[in-house]
């Protein structure tokens, strides 16, 4: 979003013939290419800005073109260049006087010192950024050089002092809302809990540290965090996890051109990945990529520093051949001067010392090499072996097959007398199908008149339900009320003899009043108007409000049922229900009763959960309650199923199920 503004407002300038802002917009252009690490085009930007900022004198804007493309040196991998530009910067600022970007410049510089493993002189240039950041409370280049210290130390497995220092950085990026630096914090968490073996701490920092950078949009050490979550996932034995953030990683690389650095972690840790999971023929594929890339950058850079240094010895040579000839009194100047080719020399045979040990490393990594390839031989040798054990299992077969040829003539008469035999047994055979098939057909007929007769029972006992239910409501519950009317209506016209009497006309009354009460709750629990009318979620739900609170707590969950499901359905789940309900209260001494209906589709799934006494699960096999009993038949009429979880002293769940 920044790049097509900063590009409209370069235009601006070119039409104002401003170069000074010109020069500016570059700069920030450049910054944002370094930001998608488009490296090249970054350079180019930045360039042609420092060519118009030396013409017109700007030092002030040259600090920050060459700040910058330290940045993108140091960023793209090539140090000495990165070091160059930062030391330019330096000059600049002295000798401008702006010393306010000291502190980043000497941050800057003490990480290419310790990419380079100068942690002595990284820790020094460290230590003088801090204390000017501390001095002006700059807390993002406060946080940024708590970060690069913490790094020397974990460098040197000071996994305490690291942690300290990056907990103090997170603390200065929040500060100063610098969510890059927050980013990388995170990142560095993660993967010292990955040397820790802390590998959730390790996957849980690092995907913070991935939704920074998504929310930022930069593509800025993406892949290494990508590649760290999925060497966190391998030591996990997360295996298809890993692999897919390798994917990414390698993706997202190859995509935005990242340094050899961060492709050698790539290809370092798929390869462990590889090998964990047996996939030795891509293990070796990507050890090999790996071993490439740490050749390439350990030759290049000490053949390069072994170049600089001889070339950087022959000249002090000559020059100090010169001195003898021209300056023979200046005996000090020659002092000096041997001594610091002595110096030169010695770091000369320390660049040879660091070949030999390169060289070293190098024939290790062939050995590993060769080790792969022998498990990868191993692999092949015994699929040869595999092979063999299968020809000789054909020759075996080959040799089998001509003994029976050998054997068919002898057969061949036996067969002859068989065949009379075979025929009578192939009509028995026959004869057996045909019993079996109508067995089975008589069977499926067995199974097919039980369900109609179990429907017709169900649909039997629920008519008569409906039927005894009328009758209690329409004949005894109508007698009962025409009852209490009466009595009610020759109360005040009859004259007690004595306040008994009169005490026991009102206790009769009292169970009139009462029976009317009873052959109401009566009728309403052999057929529920709730179940007729509105459905079962309802009428489980009045069910359940009619039962004493006090006694028991009861929760209600439904979903899906906003729709009628089939009448027989609901009054057998109903019953189903009610029986479970019923069973809880006489037996469970429970106090609180969790009851959850879901209907999904043509599915409808019931749980009903108490934390009551429980019981014995192995008195359901030997079971003969008709309690029970009805249930599971209920539920064998639907095609559901009945499973029952408990234990003494543990509660019950009973868990239904049915298609409807």
């Amino acid at each position: 979003q920044a790049l097509p503004l900063l590009n409209e407002a370069y235009s601006i300038w070119q039409n104002l013939k401003d170069e000074k802002e010109q020069a500016r917009c570059l700069s920030s252009i450049g910054q944002a290419y370094t930001l998608q690490l488009k490296f090249n085009d970054a350079i180019t930007v930045l360039e042609k800005a420092e060519k118009m900022l030396q013409k017109i004198k700007d030092d002030i804007g040259l600090n920050t073109v060459y700040h910058r493309l330290g940045f993108v040196y140091a960023d793209k991998g090539e140090k000495e260049k990165a070091i160059e530009y930062y030391i330019k910067s330096l000059e600049i600022q002295h000798k401008a006087g702006v010393d306010n970007q000291n502190e980043s410049t000497f941050n800057n510089l003490g990480r290419l010192l310790f990419d380079i493993k100068n942690y002595t002189g990284a820790i020094k240039y460290y230590t003088q950024s801090l204390a000017g950041s501390t001095k002006s409370n700059d807390y993002r280049n406060m946080g940024i050089t708590q970060l690069n210290i913490a790094n020397v130390y974990i460098t040197q497995n000071d996994y305490a002092t690291g942690i300290q220092l990056l907990e103090q950085a997170l603390q200065s990026f929040t500060k100063s809302n610098f969510k890059r630096g927050v980013q990388a914090c995170y990142n560095n968490l993660g993967a010292l809990n990955i040397r820790v073996a802390k590998y959730d701490s390790a996957v849980v920092y690092l995907k913070l540290a991935m939704a920074i950078a998504q929310e930022n949009q930069t593509q800025a050490g993406v892949p290494l965090i990508q590649q760290n979550i999925g060497y966190a996932l391998t030591l996990q034995k997360k295996y298809k996890e890993a692999q897919e953030w390798f994917e990414k990683a390698e993706a997202v690389a190859g995509k935005f051109g990242a340094d050899s650095y961060t492709y050698g972690e790539i290809y370092n840790h798929r390869a462990s990945l590889d090998s964990a999971t047996g996939n030795f023929e891509s293990a070796l594929k990507y050890r090999t990529k790996f071993q490439a890339i740490t050749e390439k950058l350990s030759s290049e850079r000490v053949t390069k520093q072994v170049t600089e240094l001889q070339t950087k010895y022959e000249t002090e040579k000559k020059d100090y051949q010169i001195n003898i000839l021209n300056k023979t009194d200046s005996i000090k100047t020659l002092q000096i001067s041997n001594q610091q080719l002595a110096i030169n020399a010695s770091l000369y045979q320390i660049s040879q010392q660091r070949l030999a040990l390169l060289n070293d490393s190098f024939s290790l990594a062939s050995q590993n090499e060769t080790i792969l390839k022998n498990q990868l031989d191993s692999t092949q040798k015994e699929d040869r072996i595999n092979n063999l054990n299968k020809r000789s299992q054909i020759q075996h077969l080959e040799l089998n097959n001509q003994k029976l040829t050998i054997n068919r003539r002898n057969i061949l008469i036996i067969v002859m007398l068989l065949l009379t035999f075979m025929g009578a047994l192939l009509g028995y055979s026959f004869y057996r199908r045909y019993k079996l098939q109508q067995q089975a057909k008589l069977q499926q007929e067995i199974l097919k008149q039980q369900d109609i007769a179990t429907r017709a029972v169900l649909a039997a006992e629920e008519t008569e339900r409906k039927r005894i239910a009328t009758d209690l409501h329409d004949g005894v519950g109508q007698l009962m009320s025409a009852a209490k009317m009466n009595l009610s209506a020759i109360e005040h016209e009859l004259s007690f003899a004595s306040p008994t009497q009169k005490l026991a006309f009102e206790k009769a009354m009292a169970l009139v009043d009462e029976g009317c009460k009873e052959v109401r709750t009566v009728s309403h629990n052999m057929m529920p108007n709730a179940l007729l009318k509105a459905g079962l979620a309802t009428a489980v739900r009045e069910f359940l409000d009619n039962l004493n609170s006090n006694v028991i707590k009861i929760n209600l969950y439904t979903d899906g049922l906003n729709e009628r499901i089939d009448s027989n359905a609901e009054a057998v789940l109903y019953r189903v229900i009610q029986e479970c309900v019923n069973n809880v209260i006489k037996h469970a001494q429970a106090t609180l009763l969790d009851i959850s209906i879901v209907k999904d589709g043509t599915s409808i799934s019931i749980t009903i959960e108490d934390n009551g006494v429980g019981f014995d699960k192995n008195v359901l096999k030997n079971n003969t309650g008709i309690g029970l009993k009805n249930i599971e038949t209920r539920m064998a009429f639907l095609k559901g199923s009945v499973e029952w979880e408990t234990e003494p002293g543990k509660g019950t769940l009973v868990v239904l199920h049915a298609e409807c």
